[in-house]
């Protein structure tokens, strides 16, 4: 009985986990820290939840009730090589944005990808 039960969770894993590859993690990213550069950039550094992002991609986050779009400037991937260029998936990650005040940014804020 354990053996049928075995092949039949592996059977089960294999069949699904197709299904679950085929279409793209939405990005999730919880702040943790935030602080000003001399220039007036905001560096925020915590965690990717799920999906991906890069340099250069764009995020969302609520601001006031409202959806505010800014572009990721500069990233840092903390515990990989210098010059990795995608943030992952439990990913603690760091990147530059501006146009947004500090006091509008804190911790455990949301950010996602623009769709």
């Amino acid at each position: 009985m354990k053996g049928i039960l075995k092949t039949l969770v592996i059977f089960l894993q294999f069949s699904f986990s197709s299904v679950k590859n085929s279409k793209p993690e939405i990005f999730v990213f919880i702040t943790e820290d935030v602080f000003q550069l001399s220039d007036g950039r905001l560096v925020v550094s915590g965690q990717i939840k799920s999906g991906n992002i890069k340099k250069s991609e764009k995020l969302v986050a609520k601001v006031d009730n409202i959806d505010k779009l800014l572009i990721i400037q500069q990233m840092e991937v903390f515990g990989k090589p210098n010059g990795t260029e995608i943030g992952v998936k439990d990913d603690f990650v760091a990147f530059t944005i501006s146009d947004i005040a500090k006091d509008k940014v804190g911790k455990g804020m949301v950010f996602l990808k623009e769709q």
